[in-house]
């Protein structure tokens, strides 16, 4: 009978334990279920897609020529971009492949995303193609791509390569499947040329590093700090003395009007040359443009105010007209910080249209500084005035009585102030200023306007645009 009991009370037990633990994964009666969506796999879609011009561009010599992306092949990737307003762009990216090249056509391919789910609530896609490794969405951005440093090489170009679609309206994905889709470039190439001048360049020392900074407070060069690209040159000089160089450029903005390029290098012996163009503009991405560049020597004195210091107060530069006026008693001109070393030349020519003759020094430190530095102090007399260099005698200034103790050593030329009694009736107005080794042997003044057409070896430039 005590069995009996017990095996009851067992059963009932059992039983209420059970529903115990059904009530923690099934819905007590009384509430609403949830109901729970299983997720979908995406499914395969097919786009069609173009490079803006493409095979009709005027640039229709060969990528690896020209450094323009004009054709789609099998190995290339698309990513599409979904947005619900147009302006932020959802972190989720989608790649498509290329599948097919129109062969009579091949700027124009078909893609194919094998697992595409259209997001609710989109407005706006784009697409994108890019040559940089994708791994999140900011790569996908033309501020991805680091352009501060650059080869020059051609076949580095193929690096930088970036193209995009605008926002295209698509609110389903038959919108997508039906996009008349064309990527524009959205880099430019410069070519640029340097030629070869009447530096003493010396053993054929080729310049290791060109720097090009653009000036403007309207432009952006995209992947720089401080609007800055520096090219790594490794090339030798051409047969007809030049360097070529192909620099990727991804600009934002419009040029106006003050806008340049400001050129700089060195030479065999350490020093600076500087040189800016007369203006700057804006290049439009998948477009090659010419930057001829030659340096002369008068670029080791840049006639640019941004280069000039004073080193007494109240010293003005004014660029456009070439002018220079100091305070009273005052001095104005250029401070290395590395020393400028001459001694590959014989001879600096300063010439002046006004303000020569009026006991105006050009002042040449080769140790110290303005203040108790040993110099030489010639005047600029002439409209032309030719300073020997190995025969400048330099000393010390002490309370305006000059005492000369030795020869300039023109190896190491820290200062070059501009000395003069100051004011308008003590400017100075540059034509140019210049070192050589012969008295007839004086550059021409270099324009840097890019106008210039330069010949290259293996690059087709006809039609091509100034820069």
């Amino acid at each position: 009978m005590k069995n009996k009991h017990f095996l009851h009370f067992a059963a009932i037990a059992a039983t209420m334990l059970m529903f115990t633990n059904c009530s923690n994964n099934e819905t007590v009666l009384g509430e609403v279920p949830e109901v729970v969506v299983p997720a979908t796999k995406g499914h395969p879609l097919t786009i069609t897609a173009s490079i803006d011009g493409g095979t009709a561009t005027r640039m229709v010599s060969e990528e690896g020529t020209n450094g323009i992306k004009l054709t789609w092949d099998l190995a290339d990737k698309l990513y599409l971009l979904t947005s619900a307003d147009g302006t932020t762009w959802d972190n989720i990216y989608y790649t498509f492949g290329a599948k097919e090249v129109d062969t009579d056509n091949a700027s124009k391919a078909t893609f194919v995303c094998e697992d595409f789910d259209f997001p609710i609530g989109t407005t706006k896609v784009k697409l994108i193609y890019t040559s940089g490794d994708v791994s999140a969405k900011a790569d996908l951005e033309k501020t991805a791509q680091s352009l501060g440093q650059q080869s020059g090489k051609m076949a580095d170009v193929a690096k930088y390569l970036h193209m995009e679609t605008a926002a295209l309206t698509a609110t389903s994905e038959d919108d997508v499947k039906n996009l008349t889709a064309q990527l524009a470039h959205s880099n430019a190439v410069m070519k640029v040329v340097i030629a070869k001048s009447d530096i003493e360049w010396g053993n054929d020392y080729v310049p290791a590093q060109i720097t090009m900074k653009l000036e403007s407070s309207s432009l952006q060069l995209r992947g720089t700090t401080d609007n800055t690209i520096t090219i790594n040159n490794t090339t030798a000089w051409t047969a007809d003395n030049k360097i070529v160089a192909n620099v990727v450029v991804c600009m934002d903005g419009s040029a106006s009007a003050n806008d340049r390029w400001i050129f700089t290098t060195k030479d065999a012996l350490g020093n600076s040359l500087i040189k800016a163009t007369a203006s700057a503009k804006t290049l439009e991405g998948g477009k090659r443009y010419n930057a001829p560049m030659t340096f002369f020597t008068g670029d080791y004195f840049p006639l640019l105010s941004q280069y000039f210091v004073n080193f007494t107060d109240g010293g003005t530069f004014d660029e456009s007209t070439k002018t220079l006026v100091t305070g009273m008693y005052g001095a104005m001109g250029w401070s290395f910080e590395t020393p400028l070393n001459l001694s590959a030349y014989k001879y600096l020519v300063i010439e002046a249209t006004d303000g020569y003759n009026k006991g105006t020094q050009f002042r040449m430190i080769d140790e110290g500084g303005f203040w108790g530095g040993t110099q030489a102090q010639p005047l600029i007399s002439d409209a032309k005035t030719v300073l020997e260099l190995d025969e400048l005698d330099a000393g010390l200034d002490e309370a305006g009585t000059f005492t000369p103790t030795r020869k300039l050593n023109k190896a190491n030329i820290t200062n070059i102030p501009i000395w003069s009694f100051g004011g308008e009736d003590h400017k100075l107005v540059f034509s140019k200023i210049y070192l050589t080794n012969t008295l007839t042997d004086e550059p021409t003044p270099p324009t840097g306007d890019g106008n210039t057409n330069i010949t290259a070896p293996g690059i087709d430039d006809s039609g091509e645009d100034a820069f």
